[in-house]
Formats: C-alpha cells, sequence, structure tokens
C-alpha cells in the first residue's frame, strides 16, 4: 500500500509518496483570489473555453447574462450535435421602459392555446381569438347581398 500525502504553503504544495517529495510551485501564488485555493473569493472569474457542467445544477440565486455592448441572448441547442438552437433575446436598450420579468405558468396550457400576459409580467394560457376576422357564414352573406 502506497501512501501519499500532500501539503499545501502559500505559494507550492508538497507532494509526498515513499520517502520522495515533488513539490510545485507557483510563483504568482495557487488558484484562487487569495493565492491559495479558495476560488470562492475570486468575484471575477473568466473561462478560456465552455464550462462544462457535467450535468450538474446552477442551485441558487438569479443567472444574469451580461454582456460587452451586444443584446445579451440565451440559446438553447438541440440533441443532435448542437446543431440548431431555440433562442430568447433580451430587447436593445432604446427599446426598454425598465426591467421586465414574466413569470411563467405553473402548468402546460392546452392545444392550441398561447401564452398570455396580464401587463404586469404574469403568463397565463388562453385560447387563442380569431382577431375579428368573418366567419365563412358572414363573407358568404356579405357575398350574397352584394354579389
Amino acid at each position: 500500500m502506497t501512501t501519499v500525502s500532500v501539503t499545501q504553503l502559500s505559494n507550492t504544495v508538497a507532494v509526498t509518496t515513499a520517502g520522495s517529495t515533488v513539490v510545485l510551485t507557483s510563483p504568482g501564488g495557487l488558484a484562487g483570489a487569495d493565492g491559495g485555493s479558495n476560488i470562492v473569493l475570486d468575484t471575477t472569474p473568466q473561462l478560456g473555453g465552455d464550462l462544462d457542467m457535467n450535468s450538474k445544477f446552477i442551485s441558487s440565486g438569479i443567472v444574469g447574462i451580461k454582456n460587452a455592448g451586444a443584446q445579451s441572448e440565451l440559446r438553447l441547442y438541440c440533441e443532435s450535435s448542437n446543431a440548431h438552437y431555440a433562442s430568447i433575446k433580451a430587447p436593445p436598450h432604446s427599446g426598454f421602459s425598465g426591467n421586465i420579468t414574466f413569470t411563467m405558468p405553473g402548468a402546460d396550457g392546452s392545444s392550441g392555446q398561447v401564452l398570455q400576459t396580464d401587463g404586469s409580467g404574469a403568463l397565463s394560457w388562453t385560447d387563442q381569438s380569431g382577431g375579428g376576422g368573418l366567419t365563412r357564414a358572414q363573407a358568404t352573406a356579405i357575398a350574397l347581398l352584394f354579389g
């Protein structure tokens, strides 16, 4: 059985096994804002690539998507090689009159229903109206009258 011990100092990690020690040194300190391993203190982390969540969740708080001068956009990709996506995009700055929040209904709607807002951000399912067009019977009556 091999025993490995790890000792962390301010900017080094010493790994000892079977009487031999390897010391790893980072001149700027180890990962984390405090020069140690506490990355929680780093309030401005930056990724150099994609973040793989390994099917885990962001489990608390509000997820904000900020940008550097363009409208923020959320893209949800399909399961087949990320070939297609559905997107929700923020309006341009000139289109805002304040912050908006939409609260989704707690259940699915019925077939043919659409989402409707109450003007305060609460969404609900409602039957889609025809928008005031003529029914077939009304159009037929008008055609017979003015033939």
